[in-house]
């Protein structure tokens, strides 16, 4: 516990001298952030969702979908690139726009000069 220390009162005006002990601090006790709630959390979803099944693994629930999705990991603009490869030819006239509107501003972000 601190020690009292002499403090001078100039707030009242009549400048004398008081023995002053700063009001007691609480107490804080560390936080566990790797409970084992926390540090679990999450991690079956899947098998939440779909049931507990031995031969059910993420990698087989994204089997359906567009061709130049199913098994890439990239960003957005190797998505799209990629996406005007596999399937520009059989989009229309409005997509095509958007999507080299959207290819050349990500490529612009993404070299620009720092």
């Amino acid at each position: 516990m601190p020690e009292p220390r002499l403090l001078d009162e100039y707030e009242h005006h009549d400048f004398r001298k008081v023995w002053v002990r700063p009001p007691p601090m609480p107490h804080k006790t560390p936080k566990d952030h790797w409970t084992k709630e926390k540090a679990m959390f999450g991690c079956y979803d899947y098998q939440d969702i779909l049931g507990d099944h031995p031969y059910i693994h993420p990698r087989h629930l994204c089997l359906e979908g567009p061709k130049y999705v199913r098994g890439f990991r990239g960003n957005e603009l190797q998505r799209l690139i990629r996406k005007k490869c596999m399937a520009g030819k059989h989009m229309g006239e409005e997509d095509w726009k958007n999507l080299q509107k959207r290819i050349n501003l990500l490529y612009r972000r993404m070299n620009r000069r720092k």
